[in-house]
Parts: structure tokens; sequence; C-alpha cells
């Protein structure tokens, strides 16, 4: 509960009463700008919301997972890519970290 009130209250000061999908709109349209990446939608995610910061320590240094982040960026763009045309940031290359065994993932990065 305290994370939805959270973040709840962080969209309220940017002027979000629309909740998460309006900042989320607004963020993608970035008009006048160049259009958004999903990497971009990812480390604003997290730089916003600290929900959406997944991290954990690895010999005593700070990794960023991100993996809440990269599932919502990737799960927005497989589910609203047709009918908003706008959302389709997402490269042919860009994958998001999914995986059901954390210690698999530990192994990889530890080389």
């Amino acid at each position: 509960m305290q994370t939805l009130n959270h973040t709840g209250n962080i969209l309220e000061e940017q002027g979000c009463q629309g909740g998460l999908g309006e900042w989320v709109m607004k963020f993608v349209k970035n008009e006048g700008g160049t259009p958004r990446t999903a990497a971009q939608l990812v480390e604003k995610l997290a730089a916003t919301f600290p929900a959406f910061k997944d991290k954990a320590t690895y010999h005593g240094q700070e990794v960023f997972i991100l993996k809440k982040a990269q599932v919502f960026a990737a799960d927005l763009y497989r589910r609203l890519r047709v009918s908003y045309p706008r959302l389709c940031y997402v490269t042919h290359t860009y994958r998001p970290c999914r995986t059901k065994n954390p210690p698999l993932l530990l192994q990889i990065l530890k080389g």
C-alpha cells in the first residue's frame, strides 16, 4: 500500500491526475522532440518511481537490474503497438531481462 501511495503522490506532483498511463503518454509523446526509446523509458521510470528501481549488491557494488521497468516497457509495447503507434519505440534488439531463476542470472553475472 505504501508503494501505491508513494507512486500516486509522485504522479500528483507531476500533474498526472490521470495516473501512470497519463505519465507514460506525456513521456512518449515528447512534443517537439525526437522519439523516445525504450531504454529512455526504463531509465525515466527508475529515476522517477523508486518502485521501479530494482537493485542488488554484488561484491560490494550496487547493480541496477531494472527488471520491473524493463518488463513494463516491453509489455506496453506488445499490448499497445497497434492502437498507439507512437509507442513503437522499442528496437528489435531490445529485449528485457526475464528470468524466473535468479541464481542463474547471478551465475551469468559472475561470468
